[in-house]
């Protein structure tokens, strides 16, 4: 199978030209570091399973592979949408913190990045996260390092990714660069970074060496950042320093927008595009009906150019209570940048919560699928997007049952499945499920 890509600023110079087409197997064999070998494959049982399911049915692929050095990726706490598909890899990137501040048993901290390959159905780790045991020792000794943008780099000179709390909204992936991108991610401070809680047992450790690397990026470091990025043909994270106006908002959504090859950054009611060519932020005066809630889920429909969240009813919460109405659907428009509300027909979903759902457009079967982790309520629940209708709830399967664990999920057209991964909140006992709504005009040969 051949595809069309962007490649490097290096293969840009050498053949001067800005696109040319190549097989995913040439494509390989130039990525460097842990995915050189991205796309893996196509091999194990969990693909004939996936490719057998009909409508509306779930299948259990059990505990992906664990990554021969670094093990397996655990569960996090606010991350719905923890996942983000990158298909020139068939992969999904992975991360976020689960409990704040939460130190491995081998003392790394969840400031981690993993890679899901689809193929082979196992982890990569792509970053372990920082080391915390002698974390003020390795400042001291130059391993990490502040360089002269104000980067925080390894000895190499290696980006070294900082700290992103939660995953919340804030993962994208760049399908014109084939860069994954996170709306934060840099920051070197004590705010939940790994191994800093009062009880910790290195805390002094992690906190003299913070202290350091703050001396030497307060001097340096840029009013502004792009998004953190990790090129998955050189293997290695990158940010730049960045022009024009961020705003700063609470809970922002972050989506890559290919018609405009821009990322998006929303909140309640500012948003700003970052083009990634010119490494500018601009913000947008955003019209319309005001996203309203503390971390609200969102998802974007591809064909329609739109976004569509949650937010709460007009007036207070008890009124809204009476009223059997704390939930409305609202829907934007790239085009536009103006929030509507769509006369939605049937029950919206009340947990639009990244804690409580996961939500991603289907775009074989043109709908939007709601997955709802209530407590011992699990629901998949479906808007249709061309009746502006939601269809009545589809119960999950017993053996899928959240209860205590967090789902994961994220939706990949190549295979027309989602994929939903469940486990315990920092724990290593995650479970990844797929999930097939309708077959409808999907060609299973394709992709394969």
């Amino acid at each position: 199978m051949k595809t069309c890509a962007h490649v490097t600023i290096a293969t840009l110079l050498a053949v001067g030209t800005g696109v040319f087409c190549v097989d995913f197997a040439g494509a390989a064999e130039q990525r460097k570091g842990p995915l050189k070998d991205m796309p893996s494959e196509p091999q194990g049982e969990h693909l004939e399973k996936i490719k057998a399911l009909g409508d509306n049915e779930w299948v259990r692929l059990g505990a992906p592979a664990p990554d021969p050095e670094w093990g397996v990726a655990r569960g996090r706490s606010w991350g719905g949408k923890a996942f983000v598909l990158a298909p020139d890899i068939r992969g999904a990137f992975f991360g976020g913190e689960g409990n704040h501040a939460y130190v491995k048993p081998d003392g790394y901290g969840m400031n981690d990045y993993w890679v899901y390959d689809i193929n082979a159905h196992r982890w990569i780790c792509i970053h372990p996260g920082v080391y915390t045991r002698n974390f003020s020792q390795q400042v001291k000794d130059g391993d990490l390092r502040v360089n002269e943008k104000g980067q925080v780099v390894n000895r190499e000179g290696r980006v070294m990714p900082g700290h992103l709390v939660h995953a919340w909204g804030f993962f994208a992936y760049d399908t014109d660069r084939n860069r994954f991108a996170t709306a934060v991610g840099h920051a070197y401070n004590a705010y939940f970074f790994p191994g800093t809680l009062y009880n910790a047992p290195n805390r002094k450790d992690v906190l003299e060496g913070l202290r350091n690397l703050q001396k030497e990026i307060k001097a340096r470091e840029p009013k502004l950042k792009s998004p953190l990025y990790y090129d998955t043909a050189m293997g290695e994270f990158e940010w730049y320093p960045a022009s024009g106006n961020q705003p700063r908002m609470g809970f922002p959504q972050f989506f890559y927008i290919p018609p405009r090859k821009q990322f998006f950054l929303f909140g309640q009611d500012k948003g700003a595009y970052f083009d990634p060519e010119q490494n500018v932020w601009t913000p947008v005066k955003v019209k319309g009906k005001r996203l309203y809630g503390y971390d609200i889920n969102a998802c974007y429909d591809t064909k329609r150019n739109v976004i569509y969240s949650g937010k709460f009813g007009p007036g207070s919460r008890d009124e809204l209570e009476k009223a059997g109405n704390r939930h409305v659907l609202l829907v934007y428009d790239i085009e536009t940048d103006t929030w509507s509300q769509p006369d939605a027909k049937g029950e919206c979903p009340t947990r639009w919560s990244t804690n409580r759902c996961s939500i991603h457009y289907d775009s074989v079967n043109d709908v939007v699928v709601f997955f709802d982790y209530a407590y011992s309520k699990e629901k998949v629940r479906v808007y249709d997007p061309e009746t502006s209708t939601w269809l009545d709830p589809l119960p999950m399967p017993d053996g899928i049952q959240r209860r205590w664990d967090h789902g994961h999920a994220f939706y990949d057209p190549e295979l027309n499945v989602h994929f939903v991964f469940l486990a315990g909140d920092s724990r290593d006992n995650g479970i990844m499920w797929a999930y097939r709504y309708k077959r409808g005009e999907w060609n299973e040969g394709e992709g394969m």
